[in-house]
């Protein structure tokens, strides 16, 4: 008996050590929206190269910095889940030819952060910007109240996160769970942060910070944000609990020439299936990204187009 209890748990690590192997050959590296897991792991080190400011960028040209635009924005404007080329900064970048363009978009980034980074570029490199893009989505609130989880999810145990992290095939089969277990309560847990008026008053006061910053330096403003994209619900939810607020307070300050870009619309006329990254990632997809940089040129031009709403 114990003979044949040996020769199963045998047959059994073969065949997973085997499974390993194999799905190390086929499976290709993908992101997901946490950035945990080998294959986000090795898909950052194959896409994500950064320039000596630390960006996702090109190093920074400074011969045309009197004639700039800024892209001010977190893991979105980086680009996160897609490749290099293929963020809307990039998009964008690559129909003007006699403009130096600056992302300091940065993973992980609040609007707190957002405010230094962009003063530090005004300030240290001197840059003159014609134009800045600010990008916002909404756990850029989370320096005022971060989300805490009323219970650990036993998806979320460090044993499998461990495993996730130096096993392809394990890896490849649970974060589709672990994404499905923590996004809708994270998402639950920020919506209501912005029905705390108080909270939501000094983040507004944050923003508004930068704008006057983009303003101080005789730029116009272009307002990109983003709804939260991981389900039809959380789509919903987002115009309702954020996006609204945002677009009627930013329209009590901006000024002429400037925009809000109604990326919510854009996105709700996609099929639902090309709006994301990957099955583990909502950052925008590829397609998303492409249509962001095609309206962004318009914004910036001061053409008409149906997804910007232009100050007149």
């Amino acid at each position: 008996m114990l003979k044949k209890l040996s020769l199963i748990a045998t047959s059994v690590i073969a065949t997973l050590l085997l499974s390993e192997i194999a799905a190390r050959f086929i499976i290709e590296p993908r992101s997901s929206g946490f950035g945990t897991g080998i294959l986000s792991k090795q898909w950052f080190e194959e896409e994500v190269i950064y320039n000596d400011q630390g960006y996702r960028d090109s190093d920074f040209n400074l011969k045309m910095r009197e004639n700039a635009v800024i892209m001010v924005g977190d893991s979105f404007t980086e680009g996160h889940g897609v490749k290099h080329n293929v963020n809307f900064f990039a998009i964008a970048k690559a129909r003007f030819h006699h403009k130096e363009f600056y992302n300091i978009g940065k993973n992980g980034e609040n609007t707190f952060g957002q405010i230094k980074r962009f003063s530090d570029l005004l300030n240290e490199f001197s840059v003159e910007p014609t134009d800045v893009v600010f990008q916002y989505f909404f756990n850029d609130i989370e320096y005022l109240e971060p989300v805490v989880f009323k219970q650990t999810h036993w998806l979320q145990s460090p044993e499998f996160v461990s495993l996730s992290n130096h096993s392809v095939l394990f890896d490849y089969l649970y974060h589709p769970y672990l994404y499905g277990t923590f996004s809708n309560e994270y998402s639950d847990n920020l919506f209501a942060s912005f029905e705390n008026e108080s909270l939501f008053a000094k983040h507004l006061e944050d923003i508004l910070k930068i704008y006057q910053l983009a303003k101080s330096s005789g730029a116009t403003f272009h307002f990109l944000a983003f709804p939260n994209i991981s389900n039809e619900k959380c789509l919903r939810d987002s115009r309702n609990s954020y996006i609204m607020q945002l677009e009627e307070f930013y329209m009590k300050h901006w000024s002429k020439g400037d925009s809000w870009i109604k990326v919510s619309d854009m996105i709700l006329n996609m099929d639902s299936d090309l709006r994301r990254a990957n099955k583990v990632d909502a950052h925008p997809s590829p397609e998303v990204h492409l249509e962001i940089g095609r309206i962004l040129v318009d914004a910036i031009k001061g053409n008409e187009n149906q997804y910007i709403h232009f100050y007149d």
